[in-house]
């Protein structure tokens, strides 16, 4: 996956739209607001074929299942590195957004790949 170039928009539409795709897939402009830094330094076509990952496993391998499109997302947007930083975080909240935008609702973070830091020690221990 790491520096494919993206699928051409108008193709990849059409070829979703031939096949009547009720899946809502998550965004560019989504993809960098749940990042949450705005940066000029993302690789904007690397994350774009990133995005793209769940829609091709829906063109060509007939994955219709938003789980398994949301874990195809996750795992590509991680693995493209198209942001500075924070790429397997953002990938979890693509896969959180891809499935709320599906009907399916999980605790955010529920089912991260990382841990968040512990809290500090309270000083009255």
């Amino acid at each position: 996956m790491l520096n494919r170039q993206p699928y051409p928009r108008n193709a990849l539409t059409e070829r979703l739209l031939a096949r009547e795709c009720t899946i809502a897939f998550v965004s560019l402009a989504e993809a960098i607001k749940v990042h949450g830094h705005a940066d000029s330094s993302v690789d904007l076509p690397c994350l774009e074929a990133a995005l793209q990952a769940p829609m091709l496993a829906f063109l060509d391998e007939g994955l219709a299942d938003p789980g398994q499109l949301a874990m195809r997302l996750a795992s590509a947007v991680a693995e493209a590195k198209a942001f500075p930083y924070d790429n397997l975080r953002t990938g979890q909240r693509c896969r959180e957004l891809l499935l709320r935008k599906n009907g399916i609702h999980i605790e955010p973070g529920r089912f991260d790949l990382i841990a968040s830091p512990p809290a500090p020690a309270s000083p009255n221990r």
